[in-house]
């Protein structure tokens, strides 16, 4: 029963609608001097019987009717099934504004239209109604034979648009117009469906949608499987908005359409995926930044790019070792899945310092090198030279390969640097196996921080193992293979620090001995004098002994392995200490003072 009511309803719907196929198609109201042949002009449908329709006129300034004209006729097939007829209408008002209304047969106003300007209707058939404005209009001055006309092409008024003054066409189809389809009988009515949304089909960045409208004609009743849809109902529909046009065409073959769109939300959440990685902090800032694509492993959505933030994204000194990060991964509609990832955070730096007094660069070095002669090598070996008293046990030589830039031999280094002279002394270390250049090299390290990266026959830059990522530095001398056994590389000059020294080609081996030409000398000054008390006992503060300490994070101070620097009678006089700053994460740098106990 609802179906049938509803099928008399469209029915009914559509015969209201039918006059939107009867129109208004020719205005004319003013000209030059005396108005000439006033009137209108109805199109439609060839065969429509105009009898009992009228045309009511409507004074723009206080909305009231002012006339009413009788139709009559019948339309002629004037081209592709429509006509027109004119209407004299003397004495037609001239506007600002001024309108007309088309009333069908069944006392039904078709159309309210108005020209110079709009307004409501306050008596007649219109009443309470607004007038729709033409848009055009003819001037006082308007030359007589011009009128207001439609042109386009279609077989409704709303296919067509108001044009003119142009040439008149009276009764005839204007030109301009082109009427297509039969023109017999009333245009067909479609319904279209509400707008559609749905969700995305899981899995998929899409889904199907089906649909159904409806289309009724007067003559041929329901037509609504002669419907044609693009696309077609049941069509795969992607994420987004897209319009849906539905089309029917009656027997007649007037054809009308309307459109609907159907909304694909994405209402799943992208995958978000985490690695865990190690970041370095700044030596300089003690912060280190992190970006999420460092940590996203490989995270997407279905649909399109996502958007990635953190929930920590800047680290300090107080963070360093574990800490949990989490990454969001949000796609274009708002959806959002997040992961975790152990950031961890490390600081390998060593702190640098510089004891008062003290010059630059390492206190102990690499001071001999033997690694190639004639024949089969003879006491391959690196030598260490610096203060003595230095334990060794901290050190040791990491040999690399300067071809690949990999670590091939670790020798972990003992003993204690006696005193050959002004507190200095070396220690001979003999390596099998090292190897000959072209280019090779050798770091010195002390508690895993890389205190020199030498090579010999060209430069290089590691890529494992302790020096990792650095570039060695080439000492400018090296063996050949014709070198006599008994040779060595050697530093010379004089002073205290490596700095202070150069290296010579080839030249008489002095193992475990400070070399020929070299000459070691105390710091010229104390950096600091320490009185004993009256017990010939004396402490200070290691902070006294360091003339600075570039260090971002936390650290700890020792002089000669204790936290604190005591004095006896026993050391009276220059003793050279050894100052060791250790930072927060292990990193350790050694600089040597002079103190003078009085």
């Amino acid at each position: 029963m609802r179906k049938i009511t509803l099928t008399i309803l469209l029915f009914l719907a559509v015969l209201s609608l039918q006059a939107q196929t009867v129109f208004i198609n020719e205005l004319h109201y003013d000209n030059a001097g005396s108005d000439v042949n006033e009137g209108f002009e109805i199109a439609g449908p060839a065969g429509t019987d105009l009898t009992g329709w009228t045309v009511e006129f409507y004074n723009g300034s206080n909305g009231s009717d002012y006339g009413t004209i009788n139709l009559s006729g019948i339309l002629p097939d004037e081209g592709s099934g429509f006509g027109a007829i004119y209407f004299l209408a003397s004495g037609m008002q001239n506007g600002a504004p001024d309108g007309l209304a088309l009333i069908d047969a069944t006392n039904i106003v078709v159309q309210f239209l108005s020209y110079e300007g709009s307004f409501v209707a306050t008596s007649g058939t219109a009443n309470g109604m607004t007038s729709i404005d033409i848009g055009v209009s003819e001037p006082s001055s308007s030359p007589i034979g011009e009128s207001l006309q439609l042109i386009g092409t279609g077989s409704e008024y709303a296919d067509f648009s108001w044009t003119g003054p142009t040439t008149s066409s009276i009764g005839l189809i204007n030109s301009g117009q082109t009427f297509v389809g039969s023109g017999s009988g009333a245009s067909p009515t479609i319904i279209c469906p509400a707008d559609i949304i749905v969700n995305n089909a899981t899995g998929t960045c899409s889904a199907a949608v089906s649909f159904t409208g409806f289309a009724i004609d007067p003559e041929d009743g329901n037509i609504s499987s002669s419907i044609v849809a693009t696309p077609e109902s049941g069509s795969i529909f992607n994420v987004g908005v897209r319009t849906v046009v539905l089309s029917v065409t009656d027997s007649d073959g007037n054809t009308v359409t309307c459109d609907f769109t159907v909304t694909v939300l994405d209402t799943e959440a992208p995958t978000a995926v985490c690695q865990d990685v190690t970041l370095e902090l700044d030596p300089i800032t003690g912060t280190v930044t992190l970006t999420p694509a460092e940590i996203d492993n490989g995270s997407s959505d279905l649909c399109g790019p996502v958007t990635l933030t953190l929930d920590i994204s800047t680290f300090d000194c107080s963070m360093i070792g574990a800490n949990n990060v989490v990454l969001t991964a949000t796609d274009s509609a708002g959806n959002s899945t997040s992961c975790s990832a152990i950031v961890t955070v490390q600081d390998t730096t060593a702190p640098i310092i510089s004891c008062l007094g003290e010059a630059s660069g390492p206190s102990v070095f690499i001071n001999e090198i033997h690694y190639d002669n004639a024949g089969t090598d003879e006491g391959e070996a690196i030598e260490i030279a610096g203060p003595s008293g230095t334990d060794l046990n901290s050190y040791s030589i990491v040999l690399y390969n300067g071809n690949n830039g990999t670590e091939y031999n670790t020798v972990n280094l003992s003993g204690i640097i006696d005193d050959e002279g002004n507190g200095f002394g070396a220690v001979n270390f003999e390596i099998e196996g090292i190897q000959n250049g072209a280019p090779d090299g050798i770091a010195l390290v002390n508690n895993g921080n890389v205190i020199q990266f030498l090579s010999y026959e060209g430069s290089f830059t590691a890529v494992d193992g302790v020096a990792a990522g650095m570039t060695s530095t080439d000492i400018g001398v090296s063996e050949e293979s014709n070198s006599p056994v008994g040779e060595s590389l050697q530093l010379s000059g004089t002073g205290t620090y490596y700095a202070d020294f150069v290296w010579n080609a080839p030249t008489a081996a002095t193992p475990g001995t400070l070399n020929a030409g070299q000459t070691y000398v105390a710091p010229t000054s104390s950096s600091v004098d320490v009185v004993l008390d009256e017990n010939g006992l004396a402490s200070i503060d290691p902070n006294t002994l360091l003339q600075s300490v570039d260090e971002v994070c936390g650290y700890i101070i020792t002089v000669n392995g204790s936290t604190t620097a005591d004095f006896t009678c026993a050391d009276i006089g220059e003793n050279i200490v050894e100052v060791t700053v250790t930072d927060d994460s292990g990193n350790v740098s050694t600089c040597f003072a002079t103190v003078n106990v009085i």
